[in-house]
């Protein structure tokens, strides 16, 4: 629901809204509490995988970036961000960028 609520802060509607109706095609059963004091330290893939959406709700996709570094010898090169919502597979490849010197 707090995913929900923060991608329903960014949209604007063009009239009064009076309410709204929320049709769910599949439901879950919610995870078991922890059975641990301390739970493991960085969370759980799941946890991290919540973390991100909340963060490109939040922040938009175009400020929520992860490394995706490439073979090349030069730093400027080699040191490439991308967006969380862009898939591995599709940053593997040369850099696209050409030098400024050739």
């Amino acid at each position: 629901m707090r995913l929900l609520k923060e991608r329903l802060t960014r949209v604007e509607l063009a009239a009064a809204v009076i309410a709204l109706q929320l049709v769910v095609q599949e439901v879950k059963e919610a995870e078991a509490a922890s059975d641990s004091l301390f739970p493991e330290p960085g969370g759980t893939a799941s946890d991290h995988a919540r973390l991100l959406e909340l963060l490109v709700a939040r922040l938009g996709p175009e400020n929520v970036l992860r490394p995706a570094p490439v073979a090349d010898h030069r730093p400027e090169v080699a040191a490439r961000w991308v967006s969380v919502t862009i898939s591995a597979a599709a940053t593997v490849g040369p850099s696209r960028r050409v030098p400024n010197d050739c």
